[in-house]
């Protein structure tokens, strides 16, 4: 009977210092920071592109914001469980010294002093085994906290660089709105500044026209395909010998020529005909011709320097 009942006080000492119970809980899986980005993964500021920088941003704000409640709550549990483990700890001292007596008693009422020491070095053991479990728990913790703290320092760069995108995104997007404008404004400057410049042209033409007339016999005035007259120029050179080489024959081909819409061929005759004027009326309206040319090939400067010539 006494055998059973020191039996069963072993049983129940071991089952009060069992440092099982108090072993270090597995360290917190490793989590990546999210709204991390690596290397490369950037994206292209624009009108998208900077509404999806700011999604981006506030999206990792959120999310560190997360991570850090959740190592609040895992140090404050650690702490929790320190304290219990400080409270067990006294506890079983307690319960140690008092199972060390009643050990004692017994192996000294048995004659089996050794079972007594045995018992008492096995709960010795037991209490260092869950100091270096609680110290160990401790250590894993810290080094959670100072991988955590690198990843959040990491994290807080990104942001820091995702903002700094965003605002270089945005100004550059607010210089081109500018541009664009500038652009627009001087476009619509030089469309009124062509339609004057058109207008001033047409009065231009108008007078060196009226000037013209009436014109001298045997002279043809310019004209072109929009003028309907070229057929005047086509009688008259038919008349001229087909060797003719004096101003009138050059001048009617030149006609002929822009009847036709040759503009090109008809600036060859017109220049023919140039160095053979009469007179100055002859060359006045050699100018016409050649700036009427210059007018339907779209060579404005060319057209109006002929027209300023004739006035």
């Amino acid at each position: 009977m006494p055998i059973r009942r020191l039996a069963f006080l072993i049983l129940i000492v071991n089952a009060i210092v069992d440092p099982g119970a108090f072993a270090a809980p597995p360290p917190p899986q490793s989590e990546a920071v999210p709204g991390q980005s690596g290397p490369g993964t950037g994206a292209a500021p624009g009108g998208g592109a900077v509404g999806a920088l700011q999604q981006r941003l506030s999206d990792h704000d959120a999310r560190m914001t997360g991570v850090e409640r959740k190592m609040e709550l895992l140090t404050q549990r650690f702490d929790d469980q320190d304290k219990s483990l400080n409270t067990v700890l006294t506890v079983n001292g307690v319960e140690a010294s008092r199972v060390g007596i009643i050990v004692g008693a017994i192996g000294a009422f048995f004659g089996t002093l050794i079972t007594a020491i045995v018992v008492s070095f096995s709960i010795r053991t037991h209490a260092s085994a869950v100091a270096e479990a609680r110290a160990d728990s401790r250590q894993q913790l810290q080094d959670y906290k100072e991988k955590f703290d690198t990843l959040a320092e990491e994290g807080r760069r990104n942001a820091e660089q995702i903002r700094s995108m965003l605002d270089d995104a945005l100004g550059r997007t607010s210089d081109y709105f500018e541009k664009i404008r500038a652009i627009h404004d001087n476009i619509a400057r030089l469309h009124g500044e062509a339609e004057s410049g058109s207008q001033k042209l047409k009065a231009l033409i108008e007078e060196a026209e009226r000037r013209q007339s009436p014109q001298p016999a045997g002279m043809s005035a310019p004209t072109s395909s929009r003028t309907g007259q070229g057929g005047l120029a086509l009688a008259a050179l038919g008349a001229l010998p087909a060797s003719a080489q004096g101003f009138d024959s050059w001048y009617l081909r030149g006609l002929a020529a822009h009847e036709d819409g040759r503009y090109t061929e008809a600036l060859e005759a017109y220049a023919r005909a140039d160095d053979l004027a009469p007179d100055v009326a002859a060359r006045a309206k050699l100018l016409n011709a050649e700036a009427s040319a210059h007018w339907y090939l779209r060579q404005w400067p060319e057209a109006l320097a002929r027209y300023q010539r004739v006035i």
